[in-house]
């Protein structure tokens, strides 16, 4: 989405560009509803909509938030046509188009449901099933695996597992309550220990369920322990804004990686990290104003120096990709996020980056710390 201001709201090219898709017409008797756990907060003049039933959250314009703020109300589609109509003119042939557009977009990524009408959004997480023998059970590493589910006091069942048994002797430590695999789709979090029979230093990766990189390591030591804390930070009670994914220590403090980053980043530091690790051991954690809260043991903090994004076009896209740093879209979440943006410094990343000037600039940023 664009952030120019359109005052002209007669079209359908506005703030909220990057909602558009395939209109689809929707009845005029139809009274969508918004999804349970759509959350929304204001931005300026616009409003940031996020769920995580959606891929991404989205932007809306003045015009478009009216429309959404309605849909607690019962409405009809016909009825927000003629509100629609009556605020900013034009026919209602217009207004119903708008409408029908801006619905059935929000349907599309999730933060809307139309009753009857079957649109499917794309979640902004899967879980496939685990199955030793598939691409992603290979890339894993689960056959001869160790998979743990565990419920803890408060907060999501989810799983931990790793080839090196070593890895989870601290779950077995823990007293948490540690329950039969079953078929539920839950988050994972993995380490998979490569070993060499020479004694060459291999590198260890820590992955989600889906076979992302998440956090690497030369020794099979700082791996567990990133594990520990990751799993520790996972189940913190969340008093705080908790993010995830791979945080960057340089001289003055650490930076946030944006995910759809960290891939590339982890390629970039692989040669760097054998001789020093600059990765935050733990890949979920806290923030508390402008501090990042290490979970333990021996919590630590370090100050925040900002988030590495992909490059962005406008204020709204950069909000829009600082949402994705949250492990969570709710209202705490969104809302936190949403204000955090105004003092958070960003470093974007051209999306045609090399990997050789990526970690020049990498290199750069753990020694100067300037962001």
């Amino acid at each position: 989405m664009t952030s120019d201001p359109v005052e002209d709201y007669s079209g359908l090219n506005s703030t909220n560009a990057e909602l558009s898709q395939p209109a689809v017409r929707l009845p005029a008797g139809l009274s969508p509803q918004r999804v349970e756990d759509a959350t929304w907060a204001a931005f300026g003049r616009e409003v940031v909509v996020a769920s995580e039933r959606g891929l991404t959250p989205v932007v809306l314009d003045a015009v478009t938030a009216a429309i959404w703020r309605s849909l607690s109300l019962g409405v009809t589609i016909s009825e927000l046509a003629e509100d629609l109509q009556a605020a900013v003119g034009g026919s209602i042939a217009e207004r119903y188009e708008h409408v029908s557009w801006a619905i059935s977009s929000l349907a599309l990524h999730g933060m809307v449901d139309l009753p009857g009408i079957d649109i499917r959004p794309t979640p902004r997480r899967l879980y496939p099933p685990l199955n030793p023998l598939d691409c992603l059970g290979q890339t894993l590493g689960l056959r001869g695996a160790t998979l743990v589910q565990v419920a803890p006091e408060v907060g999501a069942v989810f799983r931990v597992g790793s080839n090196d048994i070593r890895a989870l002797d601290f779950l077995y430590d823990s007293g948490l309550e540690l329950s039969p695999l079953d078929s539920r789709p839950l988050p994972l979090w993995f380490l998979r220990v490569s070993k060499s029979a020479t004694g060459r230093r291999r590198a260890q990766l820590l992955l989600d369920g889906m076979g992302n990189r998440l956090y690497l390591s030369w020794a099979v030591d700082e791996a567990i322990d990133a594990l520990q804390r990751t799993v520790k930070g996972f189940m913190m009670v969340p008093h705080l804004l908790t993010v995830e994914g791979p945080v960057l220590a340089t001289s003055k403090g650490a930076l946030l990686i944006h995910p759809s980053l960290r891939e590339v980043v982890l390629d970039a530091l692989r040669p760097l990290l054998r001789s020093s690790n600059f990765l935050i051991p733990s890949v979920v954690n806290q923030l508390d104003d402008e501090q990042l809260v290490i979970p333990g043991p021996g919590d630590g903090r370090l100050p925040i120096l900002g988030a590495m994004i992909p490059s962005v076009k406008s204020d709204t896209s950069r909000v829009r990709q600082l949402l994705h740093l949250a492990t969570r879209w709710d209202e705490r979440h969104v809302s936190g996020i949403v204000t955090l943006a105004s003092r958070l410094r960003t470093f974007e990343v051209p999306h045609e980056i090399l990997l050789e000037d990526l970690r020049q600039t990498l290199t750069m940023l753990i020694s100067t710390g300037d962001v």
